[in-house]
Formats: C-alpha cells, sequence, structure tokens
C-alpha cells in the first residue's frame, strides 16, 4: 500500500523525535557530531516505482548530534539534503527539491519512507 504526502511521515518522524543532522562545523559550539554510518541507496533498491526522488541514486547517511538522529541524502554531484523534518536549521536545506511530487494527488509528494527508513536503519 503506497502512502501518499508529506505530512504522515514527517509528523511521524517527529513524533519518533527524530531531528535533523547536518555539518559538524554548522555552528552551536558545543555540538557532539558524528556519523553514525552511510550507504549506497539506490532506485534498484526499492519495489518499482517506490523510488520516492528525481535522483535515481546516491549516499543516505545517519548523523547523531547532541543524541539526535538526522537522516541526510547525498546526489551523485555532492549536493546535500536533510530528509528529516527540522532540517532547515542545521543549515542544509529539505529534501523538497529533489522529491517526487505526487501525480496522483495534486500538491502532495509520493512517499519518503524509502530514503528517511534506511538512513534511520544505520543509526541503530
Amino acid at each position: 500500500m503506497r502512502r501518499r504526502g508529506a505530512t504522515p511521515v514527517l509528523l511521524a518522524a517527529a513524533a519518533l523525535g527524530v531531528g535533523c543532522g547536518g555539518e559538524s562545523d554548522s555552528g552551536g559550539g558545543g555540538d557532539d557530531s558524528k556519523a553514525a554510518g552511510s550507504a549506497r541507496l539506490s532506485m534498484s533498491d526499492v519495489p518499482q516505482g517506490e523510488w520516492p526522488l528525481t535522483v535515481s541514486e546516491g549516499e543516505v547517511r545517519c548523523e547523531v548530534r547532541d543524541g539526535v538522529e538526522g537522516v541526510i541524502f547525498r546526489t551523485p554531484d555532492g549536493k546535500e539534503y536533510l530528509v528529516n523534518e527540522t532540517a532547515q536549521s542545521r543549515g542544509l536545506p529539505g529534501i523538497d527539491p529533489i522529491w517526487k511530487q505526487d501525480p496522483e494527488v495534486p500538491g502532495t509528494h509520493v512517499n519518503i519512507a524509502p530514503v528517511l527508513d534506511r538512513g534511520l536503519k544505520l543509526c541503530e
């Protein structure tokens, strides 16, 4: 079953206490930031038709900052986007620029779970 729209996934992430990662030099003095793990991720890694991004592959990673897990997606051209809802507060743009629109529900995005879930698994 395919979930629609950004709100349910992002609200679920917020409810779980999922924060946003970022570069360790993005300010904030006493930050304790570390990369928990990273992995290549591509459209061939998810069931056909469920890839949520406009780029076909990239690297997903988990960063833990002050005990809060953040998921970051890096495109092949080196641009980084935060997948978590509160991303903008860490100095990197949110995933919206490369997040596919849902053609069946105008004004919404397809389910971002394939990227978010993989990133959160790296935090474990």
